[in-house]
C-alpha cells in the first residue's frame, strides 16, 4: 500500500468513525444523536447509516450522514425554526456532540449543556495533543485558502500538492476532496453564519437589499443582503425560486421571512430595483411595517437613464458604429496586431478597444471613449494600412465625416452616467451624492444633438 493510499484510508476511517460515534444502538451503547429528533429515519443502509428526511423542508437523504444532517439544519434548511438553526450552528462551530435535547441552546443553558457535549480529544501513540490541535488549525487554514482563492477542491488530492503539505508538516493527515468539500466547508459556512448572527444581535438600523438574476443554466436566483449603519454588507440568504411565480405577494412573503428572523424593529429600510413586482412587494412590506422605509435603488435608476440615452437616435447610431469597429479589431488578428503596435508607438495607456456589454452598465462609455482615445491609431490604419481592413463597412465608418467628432460628443454625454454608477458602488456614497449626480446627468442629456454628420 502506497503512502497516499494509506493517508486516504486513514482519512476515510476517521470520517466513518465521526459518523458512527453518535449513531443509535452502537456497540458502545451510546445514545441516539440529537439530530434524529429533526429527521424522519427511513430504511437502514448498513454500516450505521439510514435514509433520512428533514421534518421541516422534506429534503431527502438516501444515505444520511450525521455531519451532513447537522450542516443542513445549520446552513441550508429554509424552514427550520430559528432557535434550532442557531442550536446546530453552535454545535458545528464548536465541534460538539449533539446529544438528544428538547430545548435548543440559548443563553440560559448554553454553558451547562455544552460542558456535557464536548468531544474528547483523541491522542495516538505517535501524535501529541498539540499536534491534534494544530491539525484542526491547518484544516481550517487550508479550507479558507481553497475557498477564498477559488482553488478547485480536487487539487487537495494532487500528488504535488500532497507532497508540498507533507513537506511543511509530515504528521499532518491530509483530508480527502470529499471531506474538504463537505465536512470542512460546512464548518466554515457555519462559522460565517454565526458571525453574522452576532452582528445582527448587536446592530440596529439594518437595510435589506434584494435582487434576482438568471444563471446560465436557467435558474432564478435571488439574494438578500444586509447593510449595516457602518456600511458593512453581509450576504444573508440565497434562494432558488425557479419553481415559483415571482409575484409581489410571493416576494413580500420571502422578505417577511428574513424580517422575522432578524426582528422587524432592527430593520430601517428595504432597497431593490423598481421592477413592477419588486416595487409592489416593497410597498406591501412597508404598509405592514410602518418603521421600514421603502427605498428604490438609485444605481438601477441610473441604468434606466443610460438605456434611454442609448436608445436616442444619435446615440444608438454611434454606439452601433463604435461596436462594429471594436468587433472587427477583436476578430481580425492582423488588424489587431497593427493596432497594438500603433498604441505602443503613440504611448497610449488604458489598453485597446473596449467591448460594449449590455449587462455591464459602464461599458457603453468605455466602448465609445476607447474609440476617441485611439483616434490617431485608427486614422493611421485607415490611411496607411487599409489593406488589413478587409470589411468595407468598417472603412466606410472610419472615413465617415464627423465619426470621431460625434463619438467624442457622445462620450462626454455618457461620462457623468459612468461616474454616477461608480460613485454609488463605493461604500461611502450618500443620497446627497446620488442627487448631485442626477443633476449632472440631466445637464449632459441637454447636450444630445438632434442630428449628426453623415
Amino acid at each position: 500500500m502506497t503512502e497516499q493510499e494509506r493517508r486516504q484510508l486513514v482519512s476515510s476511517d476517521t470520517e466513518s468513525e465521526k459518523e458512527r460515534e453518535n449513531e443509535i444502538h452502537t456497540k458502545s451503547g451510546r445514545p441516539q444523536s440529537g439530530i434524529w429528533k429533526h429527521f424522519d429515519r427511513g430504511e437502514s443502509k448498513g454500516d450505521g447509516h439510514w435514509e433520512g428526511t428533514c421534518q421541516y423542508c422534506k429534503k431527502f437523504y438516501s444515505r444520511a450522514k450525521l455531519s451532513s444532517l447537522r450542516a443542513h439544519l445549520a446552513n441550508n434548511c429554509k424552514d427550520v425554526p430559528e432557535e434550532w438553526r442557531r442550536h446546530f450552528n453552535y454545535i458545528l462551530v464548536n465541534n460538539l456532540n449533539d446529544l438528544p435535547t428538547d430545548e435548543p441552546l440559548n443563553e440560559s443553558n448554553i454553558f451547562t449543556l455544552t460542558q456535557k457535549w464536548k468531544k474528547e480529544v483523541k491522542v495516538t501513540a505517535d501524535q501529541s495533543e498539540l499536534a491534534t490541535i494544530d491539525a484542526s488549525v491547518i484544516d481550517e487554514t487550508i479550507t479558507l485558502a481553497f475557498i477564498m482563492c477559488g482553488i478547485p477542491f480536487r487539487v487537495i488530492n494532487n500528488p504535488f500538492f500532497v507532497n508540498a503539505l507533507k513537506t511543511l508538516n509530515p504528521n499532518y493527515n491530509i483530508p480527502s476532496c470529499k471531506v474538504l468539500s463537505e465536512h470542512l466547508l460546512d464548518n466554515e459556512v457555519a462559522k460565517v453564519n454565526k458571525n453574522i448572527d452576532e452582528i445582527i444581535r448587536s446592530t440596529s438600523n439594518i437595510t435589506i437589499g434584494l435582487d434576482g438574476w438568471t444563471t446560465p443554466d436557467g435558474k432564478s436566483i435571488w439574494c438578500f443582503v444586509l447593510l449595516t449603519s457602518t456600511r458593512q454588507e453581509y450576504l444573508y440568504k440565497l434562494g432558488d425560486f425557479s419553481n415559483q411565480s415571482h409575484t409581489a405577494e410571493f416576494l413580500a412573503n420571502q422578505i417577511e421571512i428574513v424580517i422575522d428572523r432578524i426582528n422587524s424593529k432592527k430593520i430601517l429600510a428595504i432597497v431593490s430595483d423598481n421592477g413592477a413586482n419588486v416595487a409592489s412587494a416593497r410597498h406591501l412590506i412597508c404598509s405592514k411595517y410602518k418603521n421600514i422605509l421603502n427605498v428604490r435603488c438609485v444605481a438601477h435608476c441610473y441604468n434606466l437613464i443610460s438605456k434611454d440615452i442609448i436608445q436616442h437616435t444619435f446615440a444608438e447610431r454611434m454606439i452601433q458604429r463604435a461596436n462594429r469597429v471594436v468587433q472587427f479589431f477583436k476578430k481580425s488578428h492582423k488588424a489587431a496586431a497593427i493596432l497594438k503596435e500603433k498604441i505602443r508607438q503613440h504611448g497610449i495607456s488604458d489598453g485597446g478597444l473596449k467591448t460594449y456589454v449590455e449587462t455591464r452598465w459602464t461599458t457603453v462609455h468605455e466602448c465609445v471613449s476607447s474609440i476617441v482615445r485611439l483616434k490617431s491609431c485608427l486614422e493611421e490604419i485607415r490611411d496607411n494600412h487599409s489593406e488589413v481592413v478587409t470589411t468595407p463597412a468598417i472603412l466606410t465608418i472610419l472615413h465617415s465625416r464627423g465619426f470621431f467628432h460625434d463619438t467624442q460628443h457622445l462620450s462626454k454625454v455618457l461620462f457623468p452616467i459612468k461616474n454616477a454608477i461608480l460613485a454609488v458602488e463605493v461604500t461611502n456614497s450618500t443620497l446627497a451624492d446620488a442627487y448631485i449626480y442626477l443633476i449632472k446627468i440631466a445637464s449632459s442629456i441637454q447636450n444630445l444633438p438632434t442630428d449628426e454628420y453623415k
